[in-house]
């Protein structure tokens, strides 16, 4: 099938001289998990409106996980073990802000790439230039990254506007492994923010006739349909 013809033919790429990584870094010596290189706390973040507004019921949640994910590749990229406590951090705090900043650059300059999210939750799933066969193109790209243990920032697309979803209702996770399990089945290992130090999040890929169906397993009991993922892109700032 198209997607496992396009994932075979990334298998066969080589790594390149001395296995450096995606921009000539070198492959890390041991691999990303969630539970080692991630952070400790979840993914929610408050918001309490300032002044004599905050004596009012108008409490927010808001979440970060593109900053989590940018910064938690930030320190596994430095060998720098990330902060372990597991309360969110708020304004003021510097890990809150260096967040925030990863955060703004997720999204890139003026938010520019957020237009990519709406081009992908326009598109029908199935199809020649469906979701599905966007996703196989993507990961075809992506593997030899994820084989020689080269972290990836995912875009995840939960919803498109068929099913009346905004684009604050997708995620961005990193993908810090890939393991063929053979009739056109992969598992792709992830750190998301949304699961603090759980190895056992991964994204399940079953070959279709159009490229890939996704879905995001939590344990063995909990999942999600996930329309598509493309790679975001990364480029490491120093946290030391």
């Amino acid at each position: 099938m198209k997607a496992v013809w396009i994932a075979s033919l990334a298998l066969l790429t080589p790594a390149g001289p001395g296995g450096a990584g995606a921009g000539g870094r070198e492959t890390p010596p041991e691999p990303m998990l969630a539970s080692a290189h991630g952070f400790a706390f979840v993914n929610s973040f408050g918001w309490t409106p300032p002044g004599g507004w905050a004596r009012l019921p108008l409490r927010h949640r808001y979440g970060l996980c593109g900053g989590m994910s940018l910064l938690a590749m930030d320190y596994f990229h430095a060998g720098v073990e990330p902060p372990r406590f597991s309360e969110t951090p708020g304004p003021g705090d510097p890990l809150f802000e260096r967040i925030l900043i990863r955060q703004a650059d997720s999204m890139g300059f003026l938010g520019r790439r957020t237009l990519r999210y709406l081009a992908w939750m326009a598109l029908s799933e199935g199809g020649p230039d469906g979701a599905q066969a966007e996703t196989a193109r993507a990961f075809g790209e992506m593997l030899p990254d994820l084989e020689r243990g080269e972290p990836v920032a995912l875009a995840l697309i939960y919803v498109g506007f068929a099913d009346r979803g905004a684009i604050w209702h997708n995620h961005q996770v990193v993908a810090t492994g890939a393991r063929y399990e053979g009739r056109g089945v992969y598992t792709v290992s992830l750190y998301d923010p949304n699961f603090p130090g759980d190895d056992d999040v991964r994204l399940v890929l079953r070959s279709t006739p159009d490229g890939f169906e996704t879905t995001q397993m939590i344990g063995e009991r909990r999942r999600r349909h996930v329309r598509g993922f493309f790679r975001t892109p990364y480029l490491p700032k120093d946290v030391k």
